[in-house]
């Protein structure tokens, strides 16, 4: 039996590698993509991107676009990445359940996110009372 991953998938780069990473060592990947209201044009190219590539590329793949979104808004975006991580963090929580093995995120080597990952791996074991299984 293969393992699993859900992933937070963009459609973007840094994303996309990982799914590809993921095919090829025969994970069957369930991408989950957070929409942030108040991002309209970056959504739409994302929502571009994802299409594409699930009709183009992942179509004979393992790979399954969760279909619930989960939608957030907020005020001004100021500093983006750190102010999405949290919604995408609870994104993966509750769409996570006992048949996926892991739980992944990507993020661009440039990003400033990368240097905030112990931060970011204590948000996401602190939602673990939101769920039912151990994160």
């Amino acid at each position: 039996m293969s393992k699993s991953v859900l992933l937070a998938w963009s459609g973007g780069v840094d994303s996309t590698a990982m799914i590809i990473q993921y095919l090829n060592k025969g994970y069957k990947v369930d991408a989950l993509p957070v929409i942030m209201k108040n991002n309209v044009n970056k959504n739409i190219r994302e929502k571009r991107a994802r299409t594409a590539l699930m009709k183009n590329y992942f179509k004979n793949y393992s790979v399954n676009l969760l279909i619930s979104l989960t939608v957030a808004e907020f005020g001004s975006f100021g500093y983006l990445t750190l102010k999405q991580m949290p919604l995408w963090i609870l994104g993966l929580v509750c769409a996570l359940d006992s048949s996926h093995d892991e739980v992944a995120i990507g993020i661009v080597m440039n990003d400033d996110a990368v240097s905030c990952m112990e931060e970011i791996k204590a948000l996401y074991y602190g939602y673990q009372g939101l769920v039912n299984i151990p994160l």
